[in-house]
């Protein structure tokens, strides 16, 4: 909010406000992220939330939020390996997946050694698939 009202004001250049943008960005992005989590929690504990199961794909949610999650890695210089298959379908909450996989994925990045891989894959059995989210971090 600082740079834009600093760019507003005209006490802040195009150049300066290229310099800072990405970080802007980065920002927008947690704070978004974080703002969803905390609406989604809240809903739950209200009692408003409820679950709609649907059909959808796997690996579309997770590509998502990585999309979501990109400056953190690049931050870290840490490498994704997604080895899910492009046609997982899965029977669940999309909302609440994506949650879910959004706050594995932010700790994943927030813990893992700079350098390291955060790998993502998942095991089919009969009727359920696990997905398996492993950094090479603390803990």
């Amino acid at each position: 909010k600082s740079v834009v009202d600093l760019l507003t004001k005209s006490q802040l250049d195009q150049v300066e406000f290229e310099t800072l943008i990405t970080t802007l960005k980065k920002d927008i992005d947690s704070v978004n992220f974080t703002l969803n989590n905390t609406l989604q929690w809240s809903m739950s504990q209200l009692g408003g939330f409820k679950v709609k199961a649907a059909e959808f794909n796997l690996r579309h949610t997770i590509d998502n939020s990585l999309k979501l999650l990109e400056s953190s890695f690049k931050e870290k210089s840490l490498g994704v390996v997604n080895k899910l298959d492009e046609e997982v379908v899965v029977f669940a909450d999309p909302d609440l997946i994506e949650v879910a996989v959004r706050n594995i994925l932010n700790n994943a990045a927030k813990f893992s050694y700079a350098g390291s891989f955060i790998s993502i894959f998942c095991e089919k059995t009969n009727d359920h698939v696990h997905m398996c989210i492993e950094d090479q971090g603390v803990g």
